[in-house]
């Protein structure tokens, strides 16, 4: 087990390195905060701003979006959650901001979910290698890289770690459960 987390947390560590490569690319040059990566991040930031200056809390409609037309506010439980988690390491590190906390968002995702798809692997197989090898793969797949790349606070990153959540407390749930 010693060496299987070991080889685990450099795999980790690596790929993380890579999905924060670009963190120095995300600065505004002409106001040296960061910026997301696409337009949904940007939006789903606008979204996050919105919920920290009232207090958790979105207003009706969104008028930023379609003025006018009364249209509401996306959904998402990703703004929510990067709003909490906002708030939790705000009160550990206030220096931090909402900005960087969004743009950092999807790598700290990325680790929960790794973490979750080598428990959800070891417990189909029961192999400690088959599950390191699955999560070594997925941790370099370029289309899972890019979409737990910082910068790129969507939904894909959260949205996995409920997937998998989901698919190992079921084959818990098949496997303990008579």
């Amino acid at each position: 087990w010693a060496a299987t987390i070991i080889i685990l947390a450099v795999v980790f560590f690596w790929s993380s390195s890579i999905r924060l490569s670009n963190w120095d690319l995300l600065t505004d040059s002409t106001t040296g905060e960061k910026i997301p990566l696409a337009h949904d991040p940007h939006y789903f930031l606008r979204i996050r701003e919105t919920l920290v200056e009232n207090n958790g809390v979105l207003p009706e409609y969104d008028f930023m979006r379609g003025p006018g037309l009364n249209t509401p506010w996306s959904s998402e439980i990703m703004p929510r959650i990067v709003y909490w988690t906002y708030n939790i390491v705000s009160s550990i590190n206030p220096e931090l901001t909402l900005k960087e906390v969004n743009i950092f968002s999807p790598v700290l995702f990325f680790g929960i979910g790794i973490l979750l798809f080598f428990i959800l692997s070891y417990v189909l197989t029961n192999k400690k290698s088959v599950a390191l090898l699955a999560s070594i793969i997925l941790s370099f797949i370029p289309t899972y890289l890019y979409r737990t790349m910082a910068g790129f606070s969507d939904h894909e990153a959260i949205g996995m770690v409920g997937f998998f959540a989901f698919l190992l407390s079921c084959a818990l749930a098949l496997k303990y459960l008579d």
